[in-house]
């Protein structure tokens, strides 16, 4: 059967998979090239349940894409109009890149969600947050340039102090 298989591509995936479902282990049976290997684990897995085919290794990252992209139209949808966070979860679903590389943007949007999450349940009593301008220039400050972002967390928390360039941000019930 032929897949389109790119040997320099998606042999490297492939071929560590191969060596951890043979009970090799990346960063030290061999050298994983800069990925880490917890993605061998994941597709070691997918070996064993369909066999060993490049459509298992393209199966594994399949089925974390669709959560990938609601999780990034749910965390849009807390800070913008619905159609911008349509807009922004269709722009996910196509971002360029191989489809083994999907590991690192699914792991942040994943953290990003869990983090905004708790923070909706359980609010922390205070924030450090940093708001690095390099240049000096005010309209680099969060308020400027992100000001969906600033208006969601103004919501719910005040910013108190600014010392340097950390702002404390205390919960607005707090100060109530």
């Amino acid at each position: 059967m032929e897949y389109g298989f790119n040997i320099w591509d998606e042999g490297g995936f492939a071929n560590g998979t191969l060596r951890t479902l043979h009970g090799e282990k990346a960063l030290v049976d061999f050298n994983p090239n800069g990925y880490l290997p917890g993605r061998y684990w994941y597709a070691a897995l997918f070996f064993k349940l369909f066999g060993v085919d490049i459509l298992s290794l393209r199966l594994s990252v399949i089925l974390f894409t669709p959560a990938m992209i609601l999780m990034t139209y749910a965390i849009a949808r807390k800070i913008m109009p619905a159609g911008f966070a349509l807009l922004a979860a269709l722009f996910m679903l196509s971002a360029p890149g191989m489809y083994y590389n999907r590991f690192y943007p699914f792991l942040c949007i994943l953290n990003l969600f869990c983090l905004l999450n708790v923070l909706q349940r359980k609010k922390p009593k205070v924030i450090i947050y940093v708001d690095i301008v390099i240049d000096g220039k005010e309209e680099r400050l969060l308020p400027n340039y992100a000001p969906q972002v600033y208006d969601f967390i103004s919501r719910h928390y005040v910013f108190e102090e600014f010392i340097g360039i950390f702002q404390i941000l205390l919960p607005k019930s707090r100060m109530e």
